[in-house]
């Protein structure tokens, strides 16, 4: 019953979206956690680390250094994931036993989290970046920008990060790999060509756990970044245009379906070229018979994302 009540709801959620007027942290989601989330997560009790009695504290990570709410995203926010647990779970929330919200107010929650996640009464619902992130992974944040690298939120009240190292990729040093390696699993979209074999690449790229676009062009690094590539299973944009990949790696490498892979001006042969394509149908494969309608491609992809303006 239990899963065919999520079902419904998913569904409900999907066609009726766009039907609903805007919703406010206040009036509408603050009661909803004052009744059914407070009691474990106030400020007498913090189950794993999570204040649910706030606005500000909504946003903050909690032990996993998570934040409860992907602005904009209801279907991955932990918050909506945990209410929508079947009872008996472990992790639902409200714990088995306890009232539990109605459908409605579930998704009444959803919507609010989809309109981004707003507070009128907190700042017009604007975090800073540093109450996102929390102390463990801010301070790594600063720490690049002052060496150069580009790092903004994707989008307002997200912990989701856009990171542009094109400064910082040719002198990455070992302080650098430490702090990417903290910041790892909050980066969604990140860009830094032309890294050299210094930089490490395979010991940190596997911590980009969320990541969604990645532009690695001209890495000095080959078939050993392949195995950490593997672990991220959200990629729908990879760019290795000009690294040192072979057929091997070629092979071994996975790519999720409805991606994009550019392997232009790499050692990948035209055969194996044409062997991964006709192996993997779902992925559009760019190679290198295709050079300047490659670059050109990866320009307009890069040009098509809403958040994301690559610097020359």
């Amino acid at each position: 019953m239990k899963s065919i009540f999520i079902l419904t709801l998913y569904l409900s959620f999907s066609f009726t979206l766009s039907a609903q007027t805007t919703f406010d942290y206040d009036t509408d989601i603050a009661p909803v956690l004052e009744k059914y989330c407070v009691k474990c997560h106030g400020p007498e009790k913090q189950k794993s680390g999570y204040r649910l009695d706030s606005y500000e504290a909504l946003m903050t990570p909690g032990e996993s250094e998570e934040v409860a709410i992907d602005a904009g995203f209801p279907m991955t926010s932990p918050l909506i994931e945990y209410l929508l647990l079947p009872p008996e779970d472990e992790y639902a929330m409200p714990p088995e036993g306890e009232d539990a919200p109605s459908g409605d107010e579930i998704l009444t929650v959803a919507r609010w989290i989809h309109g981004g996640a707003k507070s009128e009464s907190a700042g017009q619902g604007k975090l800073s970046l540093e109450k996102l992130l929390g102390e463990s992974a801010f301070p790594a944040v600063e720490r690049l920008r002052t060496k150069g690298a580009v790092i903004d939120k994707l989008a307002e009240n997200s912990s989701n990060l856009v990171v542009d190292l094109q400064r910082l990729a040719p002198k990455i040093d070992a302080s650098a790999i430490e702090d990417l390696k903290s910041v790892g699993p909050y980066v969604h979209e990140f860009r830094a060509a032309l890294l050299p074999s210094s930089a490490k690449v395979s010991e940190w790229i596997g911590t980009f756990e969320n990541a969604t676009r990645l532009d690695l062009s001209h890495g000095k690094f080959g078939d050993e970044i392949v195995a950490s590539l593997n672990r991220l299973g959200g990629i729908k944009y990879l760019n290795l245009f000009g690294t040192q990949l072979t057929d091997s790696g070629l092979k071994d490498l996975q790519v999720p379906k409805g991606g994009q892979l550019f392997l232009g001006n790499t050692k990948v042969g035209n055969a194996a070229l044409m062997k991964a394509r006709a192996g993997k149908p779902n992925v559009t494969i760019y190679g290198n018979p295709d050079v300047n309608q490659t670059l050109g491609i990866t320009e307009k992809a890069w040009g098509d994302s809403s958040t994301f303006n690559p610097i020359p």
